[in-house]
């Protein structure tokens, strides 16, 4: 049996760990990095493994921290199970429908979020759309 931690190692947020036993690759939870913007920033880097390969998932709860990456891990190839309670599934969908639309907001240039249009930064796109949210 092997665990590797993908998130939540050193920090309170985005927890992501793979337990590797019996053959099989079980991603525990794929939550999203919240807090400083440098923690936004590592929403977006490789996962530290192939989505392709991950078996299936188990998700604990549906905090965006548990859950808030599992569109991008959709989006960048798994194609598996998502194992949870029934709750936990419908209150994931409504917090990643939210996210996948803050994110929308976010990337627009012309955001409400305060400043000036012409001294704002270029914003990253989004994760992943609400489509993907779906």
């Amino acid at each position: 049996m092997k665990i590797s931690f993908h998130g939540a190692a050193q920090d309170v947020t985005g927890s992501c760990h793979l337990l590797e036993a019996a053959g099989r690759r079980i991603l525990i939870d794929c939550g999203l990095f919240q807090g400083s913007r440098q923690l936004a920033e590592d929403n977006g880097v490789p996962f530290g493994f192939d989505a392709r390969e991950i078996d299936f998932v188990f998700l604990t709860h549906a905090h965006l921290d548990h859950s808030g990456r599992l569109p991008l891990l959709v989006k960048r190839g798994y194609r598996g199970e998502i194992i949870s309670t029934g709750a936990t599934a419908e209150l994931a969908r409504l917090v990643l429908l939210d996210a996948a639309n803050l994110q929308a907001e976010e990337a627009q240039p012309h955001s409400h979020r305060g400043g000036n249009a012409h001294h704002e930064q270029p914003h990253a796109p989004p994760l992943y759309t609400i489509i993907d949210a779906m």
